[in-house]
């Protein structure tokens, strides 16, 4: 099976700014215009002379993975200002909603495994994130 891109990040080697490419056409830079990604979960095109590719891939160490792969929310009203929490800081709430919108909208999304490794994560180890 090949491995799949789980979080597109890069570090320049420059500024050493850490640039995440969050989905297909979003092209980052870093501050001093060295280096940049883009691509975001479905390919990696990387610029740049001096950097270190960050990603995180399938076959991560899962604690990596909830430590990078995010979520972005806009708070419970939908109207604050769009924010990117990282999967081992979401809430059990917020998680388990997640979950629940993505099973039945979107059953093929590719994170949703990391959804149920993360809850599982979190009863074996009796974490449990409050809103």
């Amino acid at each position: 099976m090949e491995r799949e891109i789980v979080v597109n990040r890069v570090k320049c080697g420059y500024c050493g700014d850490i640039l995440i490419s969050r989905h297909r056409h979003d092209f980052v830079m870093c501050s001093c215009e060295k280096t940049f990604t883009d691509g975001g979960d479905d390919y990696l095109h990387i610029g740049g002379d001096n950097y270190e590719n960050l990603s995180l891939y399938s076959n991560s160490d899962f604690s990596e993975i909830r430590e990078y792969l995010s979520r972005g929310g806009r708070g419970k009203d939908g109207k604050q200002e769009l924010k990117y929490v990282p999967l081992k800081d979401m809430s059990n709430d917020w998680l388990e909603n997640v979950i629940s919108y993505e099973e039945e909208n979107r059953p093929n999304n590719k994170f949703l495994k990391y959804y149920y490794k993360e809850m599982d994560y979190r009863e074996n180890n009796n974490i449990f994130i409050k809103d």
